[in-house]
């Protein structure tokens, strides 16, 4: 991780589509972006070399996270709509019928890379929006 701007306290959001956002800016520059863990911290800083470590998404060492961490990180009230439509938007990706588990989250995370993954999230806000969420 190179100098990145403190990640800032965020307020406890009452809209999805809000929650949402926040967290696809959270994760927008590539550096606060991970794969296969929730979050991770710096651990190690070598010359040309960096070892992360799984940590808490709300633990203040955290520098970066993947999809549904970053909705856990900018929490608040609307964490559970937000996830909800975070998941249908990875379902419409995947063109497959939205599950009650966070798997496709993790699919499109994961195994997509991270323009699908802010793709998601534009999909997702879309939706909260046009719900009123």
């Amino acid at each position: 991780m190179s100098k990145l701007k403190p990640i800032p306290v965020y307020p406890k959001f009452k809209k999805a589509s809000q929650a949402l956002a926040a967290a696809r800016d959270l994760i927008r520059n590539e550096e606060r972006w991970v794969q296969n863990d929730l979050a991770v911290k710096t651990i190690y800083k070598g010359t040309g070399y960096e070892q992360h470590r799984a940590c808490s998404t709300k633990s203040p060492n955290a520098e970066a996270f993947c999809a549904l961490g970053a909705v856990r990180r900018v929490n608040g009230p609307a964490e559970k709509s937000a996830t909800a439509f975070l998941r249908q938007a990875a379902a419409k990706l995947l063109d497959e019928t939205d599950t009650p588990i966070n798997a496709d989250i993790f699919t499109v995370n994961d195994e997509y890379g991270h323009k699908e993954t802010l793709k998601m999230f534009s999909l997702a806000i879309k939706a909260a929006k046009k719900a009123g969420k």
